[in-house]
């Protein structure tokens, strides 16, 4: 289920990533295209670099709005 918000001026969007092999990336900050122009990956900021996941290693992928 999808909740819909209004948004707020400086929100911050955040993703929590959980791969298939039980990995889990919870509370990153996401680049402007989160999962490129084609759906194929996932990309989020970790510690000053920016990580890429392929779609197909990921169970489940959420993001959110935080103040």
């Amino acid at each position: 289920m999808v909740k819909s918000s209004k948004l707020k001026v400086n929100q911050k969007a955040k993703t929590n990533v959980y791969l298939k092999d039980g990995e889990e990336y919870l509370g990153k900050d996401i680049t402007s295209k989160p999962m490129g122009d084609n759906d194929r990956f996932m990309s989020f900021w970790e510690s000053g670099g920016i990580v890429i996941i392929p779609m197909d290693l990921i169970k489940r992928a959420e993001i959110y709005f935080e103040d």
